[in-house]
């Protein structure tokens, strides 16, 4: 007796993928997509998706949002059925969904592990209060990274203070020493740290971390090393595809919108964490009279986008006629519909700016490394943070700072870099109302975004150039021949930074 093939019942995210850009030859595998797209466009409300089923050679699978009608589209399937799909459409690909996210680093945050923590009657426990310096006033709302020990990598993150600035946790019963406490407030203080706290073997340690409260006047890197130029951006059209963007005082977009297919489409302001709002105050700050186009491609608190929703937002920006598209976000794996965008872009006339990535001079991530976009790495001013800040844990060794400027330890590095730009101990926005200190290759990348902007904007024959790959390609021309690198090498900084 034969045993019958076991299938595996369980769903996942699914994007189907063309494997070319000419339909004028339309295949079986195209009819089939073109279909599937007509269906979810019908399907399709005003604010959200619907997740129907549809009957297929592969039995039934839901479909979820497409970018176009001949494009990607987003399917909840299982993996038998995903890899039974790509066989029986041989021009189509299809692959899990890749998830980006926004490119803002936090001190170690990334390479720290988790120990087991007791859960019930912990025998130690810690508190830390964050207070502003100078008033004593607790600091709501402030990240915590807990660093046991530095050379192993344990600690605790992902904790934050409460209205009354504390926040308790369990520690590891055989925890003697913590390494340091690093407090990241979102708005209104530099980031700020203790270090070599003993812990309490009788029961709760009690720590108090102060943070240094932002200065109205104080300069930052971006004001040291790239202050505002007299190439204010107007004409020219930026889309930042982020987390949205909450209306701060000289906002100003021209138009909203959100793409992840579970929001209403007008919901287009920050999701909470003030991540695209920062990225928009710093264009804001560089370029001034440049129209923005928001879109918010995260939905509610996710912390990762999907590459559909982010492909929609690109495919929009560009029929919006958008010049320049900032992404401060990435994954290590490509997005191949993401790819197909951003090279159409190019086509039209776009150009894409994308983050490095902030692994720690590791590789370049996607949609960065991908070489039809300018990849941006970053880096930063001596002393442009108050005494105190944990900032000056960002300052590279090697390569060496020159003069008073320096390569950010977290940023990644490689040959696919274009330029550099500062990323570390920016202030920009992150609501309606404050503005915080943010740090990330997130934050550089905007900086070449407005810098270009400010270029083109002078260049009326180039503004008016037919929306094609020469006119993409003269832009980036343009922007090659006003960098001057720093000297740290092409493999930290591209061509440099664009003055």
């Amino acid at each position: 007796m034969v045993a019958k093939k076991r299938l595996n019942k369980s769903t996942d995210r699914y994007v189907i993928i063309p494997n070319n850009f000419d339909l004028a030859g339309e295949t079986e595998s195209t009819q089939f997509l073109k279909s599937l797209n007509t269906r979810a466009a019908k399907r399709r409300p005003l604010y959200k998706m619907t997740r129907r089923a549809v009957a297929s050679d592969v039995g039934e699978f839901k479909v979820i949002d497409s970018v176009d009608l001949s494009e990607a589209a987003l399917v909840e399937m299982t993996s038998d059925q995903a890899h039974e799909l790509a066989h029986h459409y041989p021009s189509l690909r299809v692959v899990k969904e890749v998830r980006l996210r926004p490119l803002r680093t936090l001190p170690l945050a990334a390479g720290i592990t988790q120990p087991k923590l007791p859960k019930a009657n912990p025998i130690n426990t810690l508190t830390v209060t964050v207070v502003s310096k100078g008033t004593g006033r607790p600091v709501p709302n402030t990240e915590l990274i807990i660093i046991f020990n530095a050379k192993t990598g344990q600690g605790i993150t992902n904790k934050w203070t409460d209205a009354q600035g504390q926040m308790t946790t369990p520690l590891p019963n055989a925890l003697n020493a913590i390494n340091s406490i690093i407090a990241v407030p979102k708005a209104g203080y530099w980031p700020g740290e203790i270090a070599a706290i003993v812990v309490n073997q009788a029961g709760n340690t009690q720590v108090t971390v102060e943070v240094i409260p932002i200065g109205p006047k104080h300069k930052d890197g971006l004001d040291i090393i790239g202050p505002k130029g007299k190439n204010r951006g107007a004409g020219v059209r930026i889309a930042i595809i982020d987390t949205g963007a909450d209306q701060f005082e000289g906002l100003d977009a021209t138009i909203g919108k959100n793409t992840t297919g579970v929001d209403a489409v007008d919901k287009w302001e920050d999701t909470g964490v003030g991540h695209g709002t920062h990225v928009a105050g710093i264009i804001r700050r560089i370029a001034p009279d440049a129209e923005l186009f928001i879109y918010r491609v995260f939905g509610g608190k996710d912390e990762t986008a999907g590459e559909v929703a982010i492909s929609k937002a690109i495919r929009d920006a560009v029929d919006n006629n958008c010049d320049l598209i900032n992404l401060s976000l990435g994954q290590a794996t490509e997005a191949l519909s993401i790819s197909r965008e951003t090279r159409r872009a190019r086509q039209l006339g776009t150009v894409c700016v994308a983050a490095a990535g902030n692994d720690y001079m590791s590789s370049v991530l996607y949609p960065a490394r991908s070489s039809h976009m300018l990849a941006v790495s970053a880096c930063g001013a001596i002393d442009s943070w108050p005494v105190g800040s944990s900032t000056g844990r960002y300052v590279a060794k090697a390569p060496a700072p020159i003069q008073k400027v320096f390569f950010g330890t977290f940023s990644n590095v490689g040959n696919e870099l274009d330029f550099i730009a500062p990323g570390v101990g920016i202030i920009s926005w992150v609501s309606k109302t404050e503005k915080g200190v943010m740090d990330g290759t997130s934050m550089a990348c905007p900086v070449i975004t407005a810098k270009i902007a400010g270029l083109l904007s002078t260049n009326q024959a180039l503004m008016a150039a037919d929306r094609d790959q020469q006119r993409s390609d003269d832009i980036i021309k343009l922007a090659f021949v006003n960098a001057k690198a720093f000297g740290f090498g092409a493999e930290f900084e591209g061509s440099g930074f664009i003055t």
